[in-house]
């Protein structure tokens, strides 16, 4: 995706390569801090009522406890960034997650990559390095993210569709069959989530039957689709 404008605030925006649009909100210090301390919280419990249960195998418990140490230390967030849409629990109870810096979802090397980088952060004590990191630059980003082309950002808030800011009607000067009936009122209902450029561009194409070019021919198209959809 290709990264449209320099914000003016923390939000990011890109163009998908469908032309739509997509904002990515960074995550600051505090959420993300209040993640992490949820996800410690997690694998506290686990250590302490599971680890007292696996300490009765005997000796081959004490090797499955090093081995559930070792996993719950180092694959446990690459694990859930990897199959859980970039959020671990902690991440998922405050709706952030990880994302690659286009904001496509993250893969499992690049994951693995800011995680293990994640004992720098520690540095000197408490994550202070970490912390200072993610304070010290606008796009929220601690070490493992610079390296490994990550980010962490808000989830994606559940899209409505928003009614055209165009209103009256006009008549396509010709039939339209069911299908393109159905992508004009369509055009009509979502364009507002594409890029300006898109939905002109995609306007654009009926130009020679409507004699429009611009701003006026995405006009006269939102206008049949409230024709079409039965909206003044």
């Amino acid at each position: 995706m290709s990264r449209l404008v320099e914000p003016l605030d923390t939000r990011i925006e890109y163009e998908t390569p469908e032309g739509v649009s997509l904002q990515i909100v960074p995550a600051g210090v505090v959420v993300r801090g209040l993640a992490i301390v949820i996800d410690w919280l997690i694998r506290g419990v686990i250590y302490l009522f599971v680890f007292p249960v696996i300490a009765l195998m005997g000796q081959f418990g004490g090797g499955l406890m090093l081995l559930l140490m070792f996993v719950l230390s180092w694959f446990y967030p690459v694990l859930f960034e990897t199959y859980y849409r970039g959020m671990t629990p902690g991440k998922k109870a405050l709706n952030i997650r990880v994302v690659n810096d286009d904001g496509t979802a993250v893969t499992f090397s690049a994951s693995l990559l800011r995680n293990l980088l994640r004992v720098v952060d520690f540095l000197p004590v408490g994550y202070l390095l970490g912390l200072m990191a993610i304070a010290s630059n606008s796009e929220c980003k601690r070490l493992g993210d610079w390296v490994a082309g990550t980010r962490v950002v808000y989830g994606e808030a559940p899209q409505k569709l928003v009614a055209p800011n165009v209103s009256g009607v006009a008549h396509f000067p010709g039939v339209l069959a069911r299908d393109e009936q159905v992508a004009l009122a369509d055009f009509s209902d979502r364009y507002q989530q594409l890029s300006k450029a898109r939905a002109k561009e995609l306007a654009e194409t009926l130009s020679p039957v409507l004699h429009k070019e611009g701003a006026p021919v995405l006009t006269q198209v939102l206008r049949i689709g409230n024709g079409i959809v039965g909206r003044q």
